[in-house]
């Protein structure tokens, strides 16, 4: 109907039901069919099964995140902070613009905590993360968070916040206790490199 109605062509991702009534991914592509006079008398339809590339895109988004991602809290893994820190460095020296890392350890953790803390943990930096920031999991019960554009005093106020949050919430693993973390807060230096940021 639209490329009827402009008299131009139109391409669409759709799913539509097929035989056996099971849904399909296509791409429809409907060109008008115009005649010399101008006058558009209907329109050239062509259906493309695109389930095969949608499956690919599918499987090639889950290496990515099996590949970039803990998949126990969902933020990124280590080898994922590692190569975006690279990153990170490199800009905002050559841009002359302020980056902050905070690194935070959970307090006395035990395994009696088990994985619900750590992934509360991981949702609550994920919620404190702007637009350019990276949450990860270092290791074990340690996380990191790249705070881009912001100087160590904004960095020392996120990370007192995300202190104070943790601090309040009470966790039924722990009883309905809350548990704590400790922060270390740096903001990149001239001369910085990834490994000395972290040092």
């Amino acid at each position: 109907a639209s490329a009827l109605a402009t008299g131009e062509q139109r391409i669409r991702r759709m799913i539509i039901r097929g035989r056996g009534r099971k849904d399909l991914s296509v791409e429809l592509h409907a060109v008008p069919v115009v005649g010399a006079d101008g006058i558009v008398y209907g329109a050239a339809v062509t259906l493309h099964d695109v389930s095969p590339e949608l499956s690919l895109e599918a499987r090639c988004q889950s290496l990515h995140d099996a590949a970039t991602r803990d998949p126990l809290t969902g933020v990124a893994n280590r080898a994922e902070f590692k190569r975006v820190h690279e990153m990170f460095v490199m800009a905002h020296l050559e841009r002359q613009r302020p980056c902050a890392l905070i690194i935070t350890d959970i307090d006395h953790y035990g395994h009696q905590a088990g994985d619900e803390v750590l992934k509360s943990f991981a949702r609550l930096l994920k919620s404190n993360c702007r637009p350019g920031d990276l949450a990860a999991r270092y290791g074990g019960e340690e996380f990191v968070l790249l705070c881009a554009d912001c100087d160590i005093a904004t960095a020392s106020q996120r990370a007192e916040s995300i202190r104070r949050q943790l601090s309040s919430f009470q966790h039924d693993a722990l009883g309905g206790r809350s548990c704590t973390a400790s922060f270390g807060v740096t903001e990149i230096q001239a001369g910085d490199t990834p490994d000395t940021m972290v040092a």
